[in-house]
């Protein structure tokens, strides 16, 4: 699946792009902020997630941070 198909039931925030191939949560500037979520219910008994994060940053920029 591409991932800028199939995620009409989600809702993205912030700085968050979703293109072809990734979801990019923040741009290279310092300070944004994105997110993806959706509201729909789950009804299976369990859920796998698999993710990569690829963290990089200019050299004169430290990383804000990261959550999930």
């Amino acid at each position: 699946m591409r991932f800028d198909e199939g995620l009409d039931d989600w809702a993205k925030s912030g700085s968050t792009i979703i293109g072809e191939q990734k979801i990019s949560l923040t741009r290279t500037n310092s300070g944004s902020s994105g997110g993806l979520w959706t509201s729909l219910p789950y009804s299976g008994k369990t859920w796998q997630m698999d993710t990569t994060f690829h963290i990089s940053r200019p050299a004169q920029n430290n990383g804000d941070g990261l959550a999930l």
